[in-house]
């Protein structure tokens, strides 16, 4: 809140910041679990697929009436549709908070993530 103008990034990520740790603390499926046993599969399959669709969601934005044109600060230049391409840099990180998110409030409830999505060393 004190410096908006350069904090803006940790308002996409704190999500993930915040719930990752507490799956990882709760045994749950997590990020930094996987990082910690060196496995980064997650990490890149979340962030390109997040990549792709974002890809086409602005694709599809384009073209699309009423639409949703971007203005961030600092990277707002060479624009791919309406996005900045620095701006894409966003869906790498979202996928991780969508991860982190899904968890732990799968976690709230009984069901068990960790029936559905394997997260394991080679």
């Amino acid at each position: 809140m004190l410096v908006p103008r350069y904090a803006f990034p940790l308002a996409w990520l704190f999500l993930f910041f915040l719930l990752d740790p507490i799956n990882y603390l709760s045994e749950r499926p997590s990020i930094l679990a996987s990082v910690s046993r060196s496995d980064w599969r997650p990490v890149v399959t979340l962030a390109l697929g997040t990549l792709l669709a974002g890809f086409f969601w602005e694709f599809w934005n384009f073209y699309a009436h009423p639409k949703w044109i971007y203005t961030i600060p600092f990277v707002g230049f060479l624009k791919v549709f309406e996005m900045p391409l620095l701006g894409y840099g966003g869906y790498l990180l979202f996928g991780l908070e969508i991860f982190a998110m899904y968890h732990f409030l799968a976690g709230l409830t009984s069901f068990d993530t960790r029936r559905y999505v394997q997260i394991v060393p080679n």
